[in-house]
């Protein structure tokens, strides 16, 4: 117990070490995983409740989804080799945002679905990227334990998404209407509320994305020493 209590503590003293890229990074992957998660959990109930599909056409509608995410992400692994990940990593984070924020003040089917499928460029151009974030900004020496804490981030904000969506549920049990500039009356519902969240967290990951500098790479160190 010991021995592992001292490589613990080692492992965070060296993680510790670490550019601040690979902590922008972590963040970044919390909240881009919040604002998916949450979508996620009320994909179906948004379009069904909000839009009027049917539950067989709203399953048809994620499942669809679902797939074209798989594929993108296959495709757009080959663009973020050319462009470099960092500007991937921001590109997908404002397609995401953009998304979002059509996905959160839709007012027709068609404008949900048009957010909804857009979003898969920046859904699945995130997740490749930030891969590759976590191996370049750590040293080989503390990669393991740096992914080790990359999904533990995952995790966590998938219990957080939860939280989440149960607290716009207590909030909206019951479709109202509040009224915007330039929008004007916009009905809100519980599963809205969500997406505008992630609206917000999905602006946050994109400004994070913004400080990672260029020309950061601890890949090929073996020590745990910051670069200048």
């Amino acid at each position: 117990v010991l021995f592992r209590s001292q490589s613990l503590r080692q492992d965070l003293t060296d993680l510790m070490a670490s550019p601040r890229e690979l902590w922008i990074v972590f963040f970044a992957k919390f909240l881009e995983s919040l604002g998916v998660f949450s979508m996620l959990y009320t994909l179906t109930l948004w379009l069904s409740v909000d839009f009027n599909l049917s539950d067989v056409d709203a399953g048809w509608w994620v499942g669809f989804f679902t797939l074209a995410v798989s594929v993108i992400t296959f495709l757009l692994g080959f663009f973020a080799d050319s462009w470099g990940f960092r500007i991937t990593m921001i590109a997908a984070f404002a397609v995401s945002m953009v998304t979002r924020g059509v996905m959160a003040f839709a007012q027709t089917k068609t404008w949900a679905l048009v957010g909804l499928m857009a979003l898969t460029f920046g859904y699945a151009g995130g997740i490749p990227v930030m891969n590759t974030a976590v191996r370049r900004y750590s040293y080989p020496s503390t990669r393991p334990f740096a992914f080790s804490l990359y999904y533990v981030t995952f995790n966590v904000s998938a219990a957080v998404a939860g939280v989440l969506v149960e607290t716009a549920r207590e909030l909206y049990p019951q479709p109202s209407v509040m009224t915007l500039p330039l929008l004007g009356e916009l009905p809100i519902s519980a599963y809205r509320a969500v997406y505008m969240v992630g609206l917000v967290v999905g602006a946050l990951a994109l400004i994070c994305s913004l400080f990672l500098r260029r020309h950061v790479d601890v890949e090929s160190s073996g020590r745990p020493e910051a670069p200048d």
